[in-house]
């Protein structure tokens, strides 16, 4: 990485910083003028969506192959294993559950270009509803879903991507309509806003 990179990264972290620092400046005074919240039937859409056949696979891949990338740990702190040469059947993935979805927010490049007009509703956009996965073996994750473009008769979501871990699901869970907590991309930093917390 040269110097001109490591400048430029500096300035972008610098800017998204300010616009957090002016984001919260502004929801207290403004703090009708909020991110517009999911309405009850987005949530209901994406219920349905989390309960498709596509989803349950999909998690249940994801859950197969990250238990195939962590190896167990053996009774002398080294990995535990088959000797060499013998082979090993494929992990199964543990049964999971998927909790009610949340909204997801970020800081809209819109209001961090100052395109925008710096209020709280122009300030955060909902990125994603998110459902955390939690697995009978205590993994936890998250799913994405995007709204789906071209849907007929009402709002419709897809299935975006998973999550590994559980530190986002975990701050989006702490939002409320009233202090919505929200990530900035570049620093990957969750906030409350109304409380000027950095979670």
């Amino acid at each position: 990485m040269n110097r001109t990179t490591r400048t430029t990264g500096r300035a972008a972290t610098l800017l998204a910083a300010a616009a957090v620092a002016t984001l919260c400046g502004t929801v207290s005074a403004q703090a009708a003028d909020g991110p517009t919240a999911p309405a009850s039937t987005d949530y209901a859409a994406a219920q349905q969506t989390l309960r498709s056949g596509q989803v349950h696979d999909t998690v249940s891949r994801f859950l197969t192959a990250t238990e195939q990338r962590t190896p167990a740990a053996g009774a002398d702190g080294g990995t535990a294993g088959a000797p060499r040469g013998v082979a090993q059947a494929p992990a199964s993935a543990p049964g999971f559950d998927l909790k009610k979805p949340v909204p997801l927010y970020e800081l809209a490049p819109e209001f961090v270009t100052g395109k925008t007009k710096p209020t709280a509703g122009s300030a955060l956009r909902l990125s994603y509803l998110a459902s955390r996965v939690s697995a009978a073996n205590g993994h936890q994750a998250a799913v994405l879903l995007a709204p789906q473009k071209g849907g007929s008769g009402g709002q419709a979501w897809q299935l975006a991507g998973i999550r590994d871990g559980d530190a986002d699901i975990s701050a989006a869970e702490r939002g409320t309509e009233q202090a919505q907590t929200f990530m900035e991309p570049q620093l990957h930093a969750w906030y409350r806003p109304v409380s000027y917390t950095h979670l």
